[in-house]
């Protein structure tokens, strides 16, 4: 049986996919490798399957490119604990919700000159109260609350927790994300940006290159397409294009790609 989590990986997996070969980069990608894109199969060892027209199999990996910091633990970890309440929200009460969630950052308001350096030196939250008690006190709010955000299709149902003497601003939406065209949960957390990651991008290549001889099993050649989210999954970091250039990325990949959702950009790095 396919669990929610793995629907979900694999409806993220095809957006970013639909995303590479829309672009100007994919396109090209397709033409090359004589490519009929209506033949395109989801498979596990690659992502994806393709049939070009001399009857060549041509696969492609996904994966994405988390550069950590000190609060990417926190946002993932609320970010999965808001996909199990959408999971229970539709499980429940048989519709979907989006969700947005925010700290109160009590070192804004304090007047201790520690506090206040504090949160400007290290803005955000990294740590988090218990899991399973965060969790139930959202669904119990989500409970509560439940007319009125099934009623108020296009407007916010806000409502707030306390755990320990942390305050989190829960919003809930029974309506898509627009900029992403689909449910999903959002979590307010500052992250640092990193420049030109270079060692955490081979990193990502090298835990597929492990897997490549799989891979190769079921296709002729294989792809590699990386995709670097946008800083809502608690990880951001930018590459300038001369900063990839001058790197060699060892892939086992016919080829490999960088695509950066934020800016839109796909680069060619091996």
């Amino acid at each position: 049986m396919i669990t929610e989590k793995q629907k979900n990986k694999e409806k993220e997996e095809r957006k970013y996919l639909d995303r590479f070969l829309r672009s100007s980069v994919g396109q090209l990608w397709l033409q090359e490798n004589l490519i009929n894109q209506s033949s395109l199969q989801k498979s596990e060892e690659p992502d994806f399957l393709f049939t070009t027209k001399d009857n060549k199999i041509i696969g492609v990996e996904i994966t994405k490119l988390i550069v950590p910091n000190e609060n990417t633990k926190a946002t993932q970890q609320l970010i999965t604990i808001g996909n199990q309440v959408r999971a229970y929200v539709k499980k429940k009460y048989s519709f979907d919700i989006s969700l947005i969630v925010d700290w109160y950052d009590k070192r804004k308001w304090s007047c201790k000159w520690s506090d206040l350096l504090d949160a400007a030196y290290h803005p955000g939250f990294c740590t988090l109260p218990p899991y399973e008690q965060l969790k139930t006190k959202i669904i119990e709010g989500i409970d509560s609350n439940i007319e009125q955000i099934k009623r108020n299709t296009f407007s916010f149902t806000k409502f707030g927790i306390e755990i320990e003497g942390e305050l989190f601003q829960i919003t809930a939406e029974a309506w898509i994300n627009p900029f992403e065209n689909d449910y999903d949960v959002h979590v307010n957390n500052v992250q640092r940006c990193i420049e030109n990651p270079i060692k955490n991008l081979q990193k990502e290549i090298n835990k597929k290159n492990k897997k490549y001889d799989n891979y190769i099993k079921n296709c002729d050649k294989c792809f590699l397409l990386i995709v670097i989210p946008d800083c809502r999954e608690g990880s951001s970091c930018l590459f300038n294009k001369t900063s990839l250039q001058l790197n060699h990325f060892k892939s086992k990949f016919s080829s490999t790609f960088l695509f950066d959702t934020k800016s839109k950009q796909i680069n060619y790095i091996k």
